[in-house]
C-alpha cells in the first residue's frame, strides 16, 4: 500500500544487485517511470516508462530465455552460474517489473517467463501495490520463487502475499498498514525458513546516495546471444549516459511519460503482428533448402467420414461455496472431532482444505476470522501467546 516502503526497499535491492559485476538490470514501470528510475537510469541496461514499451520487453523475454537456456545448454551448464558469466561473458539478468498489474489486466501472458527464467539465468521481479486474484494470475503466482511483502491493508491482501505456512507461523503485515514504512516480511531461497515470519527493516536511502554508490562502477555489458534474442525492441530502446539521471535536488521529477492513445494502438497492432510473423514461423518453418517440391495430393479429394465418434461425460459442476452459518456449523462440528481427539491447541491450518467443496466450503481468511471470534468469545477457543494459535476449551453445557 501507499507509504509502506516498497519503493524505497526495492531501490535498496536493485541498488545492491547492480553493484554487482556480472548482473544488469531491465527494468518497467508503465505509471511513475521517471519517479522511480531517475538515479538509476544510466546503470538500466533496457528502461521502459509506457505499457507498449513494457509489452515490447516481455515480449522479447520469450525469444531470450530460450537463447540463453540453449546456449547454457550447449556448453554443460544445467542452471546458470557465476562461472558461465566468466566463460561466455553472459550475465545474470534482472527483469523489475513496477506497477505489474497494469500488464495483467490487460491480459500480457507472464506464467511463462516466471517458470522458465531462472535456469536461463533470469530473476522476473513484479511488483504490486495490492496483490490480488485480479491483480495477478493464481497461477503467477504459484510460480513466483519468493515474496517480499511490506505493510498492506487487510489480512485477505496479505493471503495473497504470503504462504499459508508463513501466515500461520504469525506473519501479520496488515497490522503495520503504512504506520511502519520499511517493515518487511522477505520469503525466499537462502533465508531461514524459521525466520520466514520474523519482521525485517529496509534502509532508506536517498536518489543521491544511489548515484554516488554506482557512479563509482562500471557498467556490465550485455552478452550477444541475449542482445541478439531481444531483437529490434532492444536495439531500438531509449538509451540514457551518465548526464541523464536526476537527483533528489532535481524539480521535474515528475515529467510525465506520456503516448498518445493513438501511439499505443499502433505499438499493440505492431507487437501482435510480430507475434502472428514469429508462430507462423514457427508452425511451417524456413527451411534454406526447400527446394519446392510439392507432394503429390489431390485437395479436391473428399476427407472420408470417421468410423467411430467417440463422446466424453460432463464435468462435474462446481460445488456452491458454504453459506456463513453453514460454515459455522461445519466448523463447530471439526472442534467436536478435535476434542475426541483430545486436542489442546489448534489453528486455521487445521482445517484445510479450503474455499468450495471442502467440508466448512469457505476461505482460509474466513476460517481464520471466525477462529478469532471464537476466542473472544472465549467458550470453545482462547488465544495463546502464539499468533494464529489457539487452546481449544473444553466447556460442560448445562442441560436443558
Amino acid at each position: 500500500m501507499n507509504g509502506s516502503g516498497k519503493s524505497a526497499g526495492q531501490s535498496v535491492a536493485i541498488t545492491e544487485a547492480l553493484t554487482r559485476r556480472d548482473v544488469i538490470v531491465w527494468a518497467v514501470d508503465p505509471s511513475k517511470g521517471m519517479q522511480t528510475f531517475a538515479p538509476f537510469l544510466p546503470h538500466l541496461d533496457w528502461v521502459e516508462m509506457t505499457e507498449a514499451g513494457g509489452n515490447e520487453m516481455i515480449d522479447a523475454l520469450t525469444q531470450v530465455i530460450t537463447a540463453r537456456a540453449n546456449t547454457l545448454g550447449q556448453h554443460s551448464y544445467k542452471n546458470w552460474t557465476p562461472q558461465a558469466h566468466d566463460q561466455l561473458g553472459m550475465p545474470y539478468l534482472i527483469v523489475w517489473i513496477e506497477e505489474a498489474a497494469k500488464f495483467f489486466r490487460n491480459g500480457t501472458e507472464m506464467e511463462g517467463l516466471v517458470m522458465e527464467a531462472r535456469s536461463a539465468g533470469i530473476s522476473v521481479i513484479i511488483s504490486l501495490q495490492r496483490p490480488s486474484a485480479t491483480s495477478m494470475p493464481t497461477d503467477v503466482r504459484e510460480q513466483l520463487g519468493g515474496a517480499i511483502c511490506f505493510g498492506v491493508k487487510g489480512s485477505t491482501t496479505a493471503d495473497m502475499a504470503l504462504p499459508d505456512d508463513v501466515r500461520d507461523a504469525g506473519a501479520r503485515p496488515e497490522a503495520w498498514e503504512n504506520r511502519k514504512p520499511g517493515y518487511a516480511y522477505l520469503v525466499a531461497p537462502g533465508v531461514d525458513e524459521d525466520r520466514y515470519a520474523t519482521p525485517l527493516r529496509t534502509y532508506l536511502i536517498d536518489d543521491d546516495q544511489i548515484t554516488g554508490a554506482l557512479s563509482i562502477l562500471s557498467r556490465t555489458p550485455i552478452d550477444p546471444v541475449t542482445a541478439a534474442a531481444a531483437g529490434d525492441a532492444y536495439a531500438n530502446r531509449t538509451r540514457y549516459d551518465t548526464d541523464t539521471a536526476l537527483t533528489s535536488s532535481d524539480n521535474d521529477r515528475q515529467e510525465p511519460v506520456l503516448m498518445t492513445k493513438d501511439d499505443t494502438e499502433q505499438a499493440e497492432k505492431a507487437l501482435l503482428e510480430k507475434q502472428v510473423d514469429r508462430e507462423i514461423d514457427a508452425m511451417v518453418g524456413d527451411d534454406p533448402d526447400d527446394d519446392g517440391y510439392v507432394p503429390d495430393i489431390d485437395a479436391d479429394q473428399e476427407i472420408a467420414p470417421p468410423g467411430e465418434v467417440w463422446s466424453f461425460g460432463q464435468a462435474q459442476a462446481a460445488a456452491p461455496e458454504q453459506t456463513p452459518e453453514a460454515g459455522m456449523e461445519s466448523l463447530m462440528a471439526m472442534l467436536a472431532d478435535f476434542r475426541a481427539e483430545e486436542r489442546e491447541f489448534i489453528g486455521p491450518k487445521d482445517f484445510g482444505p479450503y474455499g468450495k467443496g471442502s467440508r466448512i466450503g469457505r476461505s482460509r481468511s474466513w476460517v481464520s476470522m471466525a477462529l478469532g471470534d471464537l476466542a473472544d468469545a472465549g467458550i470453545h477457543l482462547s488465544e495463546t501467546d502464539q499468533a494464529g494459535v489457539y487452546r481449544l476449551l473444553y466447556p460442560e453445557f448445562a442441560e436443558a
